[in-house]
C-alpha cells in the first residue's frame, strides 16, 4: 500500500507508543523466570509478535489478560525446536545465546525479508550454528570461560550473551572490545535483568568492558509496566519542530533510552521545547542552528535526523556505517531521499554533511524499501512538502498506530492501493 502525504497544519497531541526495545526485554526475562510475570502497556507490533513467538518456543505460557497486558509464566510448558523472528534482528541476536544455553540439541531460528542479510558473526567463536539464507541453526555454546567479541557491529549480540549467563552451568565473561556502538541499550538490558532479579558486575577498561554474573543472582517473576518509546517519539517531535506543534504524553524524563538524546539535539538545533502538565511539546523556532550526531549512539534515529538536516544551516551524521545493516542499506536509502529533494551533501566513508538550501521537491516518490524508519520520515517530509511513500504497511514492525497518530496531530494523508 501506498500513502499520498499532503501538506498539513500540524497541531495536537499523542500518546507515546510503548518502547519496543524495553518490551523486548521484559518479555525475555519473563519467560526466563520461574512464576507468573505481568507485562502492561504492550503494543503487538509484529517484532513484539516475533519476540512472543520466541518465548513461547522456550517454554513459556503467554496469557492475554487484555488488549495491551500479558500474563508471561516461565517454564510452563516443554520446548520448542523452532520460531520464527520474522525480520525482527532484535529477535534473532538475542535468543540465539538463549537458545544455545538452553537446549540441549539442534534450534532453528527462521527468518523473513533482509534478516538472514543482516550479520550475525559478532557470534562467531562464541555459539556453535549454521546459517543459510532460511534460517539460523544454533547448537551450543563454545566451550570457553571468556567470550570475547567485537563492540562494533550491534549492542544486541551482547545483551543476547547477558540474557544467557544465569543460564549457563559455569561462570562466564563477556568481553567487549571497544569502539562500541549503541551501548546505551546494553544499560538498558542490564537494568531489566536489574529488576528481574539477575545482578551484573560491570569492568571497564581503555580497550574493552566486561560483563559477568553476580553470584547468587538468578531468574525471578515481577511484574513490569513498558515506558513510552523516544525512537518512535522522535518522528513526531520533529514534525512539531518542522511544521507547527506536537504535545507527547508518556515520556519517561529519566528514562535510559539512548533515543531519548534527540531532545537534546533539537535543543541543540533551537526547537521550542517545553514541558507542560500533558506532556512535552516541541514547536518550531524562529530560526534553526547546525547540529552534529553520533550514528553509532542512537543509529535509529539516523532517517529523521537527516530530515531534520534539511532545514538546519548545515548537519554532519557521523559513523554511518552502523546504518547499512538494519532493515535496509539505510545510507543508501538517505541518501537517495537527498537527492531526490536536491540536498546539497558530502558523503564521505563514514560520515554524511548537509547543507541548507531551498528544496526542489515535485513528484517526489519516497521508496521506503519495506524499512519503517525510512517510511515514517519520509511521511514526517511529506507533511511539510507533499510527496509520495510506498509500501507503508511496513510500519506495523514497530509502530502499528503511526497513522493514526499523524491524524491526531491534524496532518492529512490519502491511500493508494
Amino acid at each position: 500500500m501506498n500513502a499520498h502525504i499532503l501538506k498539513s497544519r500540524i497541531k495536537g497531541t499523542i500518546k507515546a507508543i510503548p518502547s519496543k526495545s524495553y518490551t523486548h526485554r521484559a518479555l525475555i526475562c519473563a519467560a526466563l523466570s520461574k512464576g507468573e510475570s505481568i507485562i502492561s502497556n504492550v503494543v503487538y507490533s509484529e517484532d513484539i509478535v516475533a519476540t512472543i513467538s520466541g518465548i513461547k518456543a522456550i517454554g513459556a505460557e503467554v496469557i492475554e489478560v487484555n488488549s495491551t497486558t500479558l500474563k508471561v509464566i516461565g517454564f510452563k510448558n516443554e520446548t520448542s525446536r523452532y520460531f520464527n523472528a520474522k525480520e525482527s534482528g532484535t529477535t534473532m541476536r538475542m535468543f540465539m545465546p538463549i537458545v544455545a544455553a538452553l537446549i540441549d540439541s539442534e534450534f532453528i531460528i527462521y527468518g523473513e525479508g533482509n534478516l538472514l542479510n543482516r550479520p550475525q558473526h559478532g557470534f562467531d567463536g562464541i555459539l556453535k550454528y549454521t546459517k543459510t539464507i532460511e534460517y539460523v541453526k544454533v547448537m551450543s555454546f563454545e566451550d570457553k570461560s571468556l567470550y570475547e567479541l567485537n563492540g562494533n557491529i550491534s549492542s544486541q549480540f551482547v545483551s543476547g550473551l547477558l540474557y544467557a549467563l544465569p543460564l549457563l552451568d559455569k561462570p562466564k565473561i563477556i568481553r567487549v572490545l571497544k569502539p562500541f556502538v549503541s551501548h546505551d541499550y546494553v544499560y538498558m538490558t542490564i537494568n531489566m535483568l536489574g529488576l528481574f532479579g539477575v545482578k551484573i558486575e560491570i569492568h571497564e577498561e581503555e580497550d574493552y568492558v566486561s560483563y559477568s554474573l553476580v553470584e547468587g543472582s538468578f531468574y525471578q517473576a515481577t511484574n513490569y509496566i513498558v515506558e513510552g518509546d523516544y525512537s518512535n517519539a522522535a518522528f513526531f517531535m520533529v514534525l512539531g519542530a518542522l511544521a507547527g506543534e506536537v504535545i507527547i504524553e508518556g515520556l519517561n524524563l529519566n528514562s535510559l533510552q539512548g533515543d531519548m538524546k534527540i531532545i537534546n539535539i533539537l535543543r541543540e538545533v533551537g526547537v521550542n521545547i517545553q514541558t507542560k502538565k500533558n506532556g512535552i511539546s516541541f514547536s518550531k523556532p524562529k530560526v534553526y542552528n547546525s547540529f552534529e550526531a553520533d550514528m553509532s549512539i542512537y543509529p535509529d534515529l539516523g532517517p529523521i535526523l537527516s530530515i531534520l538536516a534539511l532545514f538546519t544551516p548545515r548537519a554532519r551524521l557521523y559513523n554511518i556505517n552502523v546504518l547499512r545493516y538494519k532493515e535496509s542499506d539505510r545510507v543508501k536509502s538517505i541518501v537517495q531521499l537527498l537527492k531526490g529533494v536536491g540536498s546539497i551533501f558530502e558523503l564521505d566513508d563514514n560520515e554524511i554533511i548537509i547543507h541548507h538550501r531551498k528544496l526542489t521537491i515535485k513528484d517526489l516518490i519516497v521508496d521506503s524499501g519495506y524499512d519503517h524508519r525510512i517510511c515514517m520520515s519520509g511521511v514526517v517530509l511529506g507533511l511539510i512538502y507533499p510527496l509520495v511513500v510506498l509500501n507503508i504497511e511496513c510500519v506495523k514492525k514497530s509502530y502499528p498506530s503511526f497513522f493514526i497518530d499523524v491524524k491526531k496531530v491534524n496532518g492529512k494523508f490519502t491511500y493508494d492501493r
